[in-house]
């Protein structure tokens, strides 16, 4: 129900499990609950699911005993000549009526059916808690594949400038063959496209609301 805290699932504990540091684990969970919070169409499953909650308890009072009540009190004066004081005539009635249908077909089939949309919307409902779990633990996966891809490339990078820097210095004195130097230019040049594809990957949002 919204404003209830959804129940963890399997999966994502699993992963949490998995994962090398707890400060990694506590940022998939703290993200995780605000998917949950945020996610349009998880709130959306869970309206169903009150909605078809509130028709089945409709439906069942359809086939509950019912009960009424009723009261009355009334009061009369009574005065005859040639007596001196009046009487008075008080009355008090109550009826409680309890009544409960035999076989009432029709509401028996409507809560059945009520039933049933009842276990479809949380069957719909768990199903977007689940697909929504997936995309989520995939993007922290590869946010946490950027993180990583981003500090080998930089190292990667430190230690590629270096041999640009002996290449270029033996080229000039002719040490070094041209070819060599444009391929440790190309491989540079291609971590740094690479490193700008990793660290676009952490910018994307973790959870999609």
């Amino acid at each position: 129900m919204p404003g209830q805290p959804v129940a963890r699932p399997v999966l994502l504990a699993a992963v949490v499990l998995l994962l090398p540091a707890v400060c990694s684990a506590e940022r998939l969970l703290e993200l995780y609950d605000q998917a949950i919070a945020t996610n349009p169409v998880l709130r959306g499953r869970e309206f169903g699911v009150e909605q078809a909650r509130a028709q089945q308890d409709l439906a069942r009072s359809r086939l509950l005993p019912h009960l009424s009540a009723e009261g009355s009190y009334d009061w009369n004066n009574y005065d005859q000549d040639g007596l001196p004081e009046k009487e008075r005539y008080t009355g008090r009635r109550g009826v409680l009526v309890a009544s409960q249908p035999l076989l009432d077909v029709a509401a028996y089939h409507r809560f059945r059916g009520a039933q049933v949309s009842v276990q479809q919307s949380q069957f719909e409902r768990d199903a977007a808690e689940m697909e929504l779990t997936a995309d989520v633990i995939d993007r922290y996966l590869t946010l946490l594949q950027a993180e990583d891809d981003i500090v080998y490339l930089q190292a990667e990078k430190d230690a590629i400038e270096n041999q640009l820097k002996r290449l270029k210095f033996m080229r000039e004195r002719r040490m070094a063959k041209v070819a060599d130097l444009y391929e440790v230019e190309a491989y540079y040049q291609a971590l740094l496209t690479r490193e700008i594809e990793a660290r676009n990957a952490r910018r994307l949002p973790v959870s999609a609301a």
